[in-house]
């Protein structure tokens, strides 16, 4: 049966994200992205048709049906509602499979809701909280280092915490019989803190040539220092990303990135060469329609760690690394800290904003 499908993906997935974006008090019913086809035209009739029937005494006029388009095969084609719950900290979500639409809307409206209903019956779901759908990866992307005053609880506790990381490391070596120099990585490390070089952002245009010499095109890269082995190592759209964050002289908040951000950034990587943009689709920065506001945000926020990575493979000194990398805190803008007038006006031009 359809409902058992279902059932099994939820139990065996995460969440929909979709499930989130449904507003509460209405009904929605799945459907492709690509389109309705006359099968799914028949069915929404079918559905509206059986409404007035299901919900007796309700006020039909009042009964609306609203599309969701989506990519998931196992939602589509049913129907979703998500009934806020006041007195509970989670919302539920009941979603109906073909065969059980009489008792969708008997839970949806109200009536009998505390009938123990037969097979078959909706699906009911609890949507875990945003604490409970958290991982440690979503907070690690909202902490800016900070270095603590010596002495301090702070500081007690960012011992702590870099001691616990350094005891996973050696645990693991030592399960698989890796033995580390200690001694020769911490004179490296302090080697190469001791350098006095002098970073500065720099990014670079240059025009190319292909063989024959018929077709001219433009690269950009994006330097730390001076030399190319401080050259930041970005896929197209995490450069895209990051020469856009670098318009924002006083960043922009994660939730704020969903417009006007997201048309330049689209437009930034459509005019990178395909060497840059030969990668795998993900996510939906520069989709154009239909990712939903979870996946798009999630998605910026791993662009955000694949681009802390890039800098501090060429930045040693994590304080300073900071300040080239995509930074902010919680709830609070995100921005690069080593922006300046001249490096907006470059972007502006050499992209035509």
């Amino acid at each position: 049966m359809a409902s058992d499908r279902l059932s099994n993906y939820i139990l065996n997935n995460v969440v929909p994200q979709e499930l989130y974006q449904l507003e509460p008090g209405k009904v929605f019913l799945f459907i492709p992205r690509d389109g309705i086809n006359a099968t799914i035209a028949l069915n929404i009739m079918n559905i509206l048709d059986s409404f007035p029937v299901i919900c007796q005494g309700e006020d039909v006029d009042k009964i609306k049906l609203n599309l969701f388009p989506t990519d998931n095969e196992i939602l589509t084609g049913n129907l979703a509602a998500r009934i806020h719950q006041e007195d509970k900290a989670k919302d539920r979500v009941v979603i109906s499979t073909p065969d059980t639409l009489p008792d969708f809307t008997r839970i949806v409206y109200g009536s009998d809701e505390d009938k123990k209903w037969g097979p078959p019956s909706p699906i009911v779901i609890e949507l875990p909280t945003e604490s409970e759908t958290s991982n440690d990866s979503d907070f690690d992307i909202d902490l800016k280092i900070a270095k603590p005053e010596r002495g301090s609880l702070a500081e007690k506790k960012l011992i702590a915490k870099e001691e616990k990381k350094l005891e996973k490391i050696l645990r693991e070596c030592a399960v698989l019989g890796i033995e580390l120099d200690i001694d020769r990585i911490k004179e490296k490390v302090a080697n190469d803190l001791r350098k006095s070089i002098d970073y500065k952002l720099i990014i670079k245009k240059q025009r190319n040539n292909l063989r024959p010499l018929t077709i001219e095109y433009n690269t950009y890269d994006i330097y730390v220092a001076e030399g190319e082995e401080y050259k930041l190592d970005l896929t197209g759209i995490e450069k895209a990303v990051y020469l856009t964050y670098l318009l924002y002289m006083d960043g922009l908040c994660v939730e704020d990135t969903f417009g006007e951000f997201r048309e330049i950034t689209k437009r930034i990587y459509v005019s990178l060469p395909f060497a840059d943009k030969n990668e795998k689709e993900s996510g939906g920065i520069r989709d154009a329609e239909g990712t939903t506001f979870d996946a798009y945000t999630k998605t910026l926020r791993g662009y955000f760690t694949n681009i802390r990575d890039a800098v501090a493979d060429k930045v040693a000194d994590p304080l300073v690394a900071q300040d080239f990398a995509i930074e902010g805190f919680k709830g609070a803008p995100f921005g690069i800290a080593k922006t300046t007038p001249e490096i907006i006006a470059q972007i502006k031009e050499d992209f035509m904003l």
